[in-house]
């Protein structure tokens, strides 16, 4: 028997006026009082939900356990391990005065990571991917030097071609910024919430407790992040493979592209689909590089 799938089925039972801490006690309770399934649960349509997002300040990506790279719900030999949900807003997004109080230091913005080297000749593929991470925001193709796979890179400018505008607000603190945030009324308002959610679990499931991790996701462990885990690695090489078939055709794709060809292939690749989306969040946009996502995690004992 598979777990309770968490989609458009469940909305109509949420009262949409319920408060964020009885949302999450009720989501998680669910897993705990439900036999443990063995797929993946994807719960996309939770935060694409206006009624939800709106009245309760909540987004959730996925449910489940880390299986490797995967997201998804297991049993071990001693019982029930690591059942959470991850990436759950315990606050709303940053207002306009916060944003304006989340300064960029150039400086502060340096990543600690190998930066990637071109090895052999430049391939057509190369070239168009190069152009089109040129066109990205400074902050997008400082991200991009660090991821070595091609696959990979190529579905992070996927994710980027298709952020237009400012990324302020939304970009993964600095240093110094998850300092400030430290000290803001917006983190402490968000502990507050955690806390109060451990709590009322705990107390409402007898032997089980919650853990979370709280500390701000930096830009390098997302790009860390991003390199290892294996669901990155297949949609790349699906993008990858579905971009140098399109360049086949030289008519179609010049081999010394123009500023409009170049714009047309960073379009082509923002709207071609993955057959699986990755479960680590692109680098630089995890809800956890800004404070605003924690991690979830049942434990029984």
């Amino acid at each position: 028997m598979c777990a309770p799938a968490l989609g458009p089925d469940l909305l109509p039972h949420i009262n949409p006026e319920t408060n964020v801490i009885d949302l999450v006690i009720a989501i998680i309770s669910m897993f705990i009082a439900s036999p443990i399934a063995t797929s993946v649960v994807p719960v996309d349509a939770l935060r694409s939900t206006p009624t939800v997002a709106a009245q309760s300040a909540i987004g959730i990506d996925h449910v489940g356990t880390r299986n490797g790279d995967n997201v998804a719900f297991g049993i071990d030999n001693v019982g029930i391990d690591n059942v959470g949900i991850d990436n759950v807003v315990l606050a709303p997004s940053l207002s306009i005065a916060e944003k304006a109080t989340v300064t960029r230091d150039p400086f502060d913005e340096r990543i600690n990571l190998p930066v990637v080297q071109q090895v052999g000749a430049e391939t057509k593929l190369d070239r168009y991917m190069k152009l089109a991470a040129k066109r990205l925001d400074a902050r997008m193709q400082g991200a991009l030097s660090h991821i070595p796979d091609d696959g990979r890179r190529l579905l992070a400018i996927k994710y980027y071609a298709r952020r237009a505008g400012s990324i302020d607000g939304l970009w993964a603190l600095t240093a110094n910024q998850i300092k400030r945030h430290q000290g803001s009324k917006y983190h402490r308002t968000a502990i507050a919430h955690v806390e109060a959610i451990k709590l009322r679990f705990a107390k409402d499931n007898p032997g089980y407790y919650l853990k979370v991790n709280t500390d701000v996701r930096s830009l390098e462990n997302q790009i860390e992040l991003w390199n290892s885990v294996g669901s990155t690695a297949n949609a790349g090489d699906g993008i990858l493979s579905a971009a140098a078939r399109a360049l086949d055709d030289s008519t179609a794709w010049p081999a010394t592209p123009a500023t409009r060809d170049v714009a047309r292939f960073a379009s082509m690749i923002a709207s071609t689909r993955v057959s699986r989306s990755p479960t680590a969040a692109v680098p630089g946009f995890s809800l956890h590089g800004t404070g605003r996502a924690f991690d979830f995690i049942v434990y029984q004992g």
